[in-house]
């Protein structure tokens, strides 16, 4: 449980320059117990203890660092308006992502459901365009922003084969791959 919540501590909250701080913790605190700790515990079994309890936090911390290869990934076009168009004439569906390198929720997003395998297969009928907004402060950006009506990431908007946006549909922020299945169903 403690594991769980550092790693979406790290995965939320924490910048890129910063990001190794939690696991840098864990490996000192797991070495230091595991280790150079020498206070005597009154039970027989007292050092192993230790040394079991500084391996699992030294584990942790490699655990932390070392990130899981995703299961599948979706075939992702930068957005354009002219991408966006294509596929409306098309008459094709449209999962239209916006994220941003500094958006920890996008990048626990992409790790826990938009590389799952069931996700994957599930909108491979779909044309995935992605909108990257790292740069806030560009003109563009904020174009797309305002022209779509997105104010926080991590988003995704559905256009039907009609071309008609979903908008009862629209994530904001982390889904289960249940529930983005679903949306997934409902668009088609």
């Amino acid at each position: 449980m403690l594991a769980t919540a550092a790693w979406v501590f790290q995965a939320t909250f924490l910048p890129a320059p910063i990001e190794l701080v939690v696991p840098s913790i864990l490996l000192t605190g797991g070495i230091f117990l595991g280790f150079f700790e020498q206070t005597s515990m009154p039970i027989r079994s007292g050092p192993w203890i230790k040394r079991a309890v500084g391996l699992l936090l030294i584990g942790l911390a490699i655990w932390t660092v070392v990130p899981a290869p995703p299961e599948a990934q979706l075939p992702w076009q930068p957005y354009s308006d002219q991408a966006l168009d294509q596929a409306r004439e098309q008459k094709r569906t449209v999962l239209l992502y916006f994220h941003a390198d500094w958006c920890g929720p996008c990048h626990v997003l992409e790790r826990t459901t938009l590389s799952r395998r069931i996700v994957v297969d599930a909108a491979r009928n779909f044309v995935a365009l992605r909108a990257d907004m790292t740069d806030r402060d560009s003109p563009a950006v904020q174009a797309i922003a305002d022209k779509f009506g997105v104010v926080g990431l991590p988003a995704i908007i559905f256009f039907g084969a009609d071309g008609e946006e979903r908008r009862l549909l629209r994530v904001f922020g982390v889904e289960s791959p249940d529930r983005f299945i679903k949306r997934l169903a409902a668009v088609q």
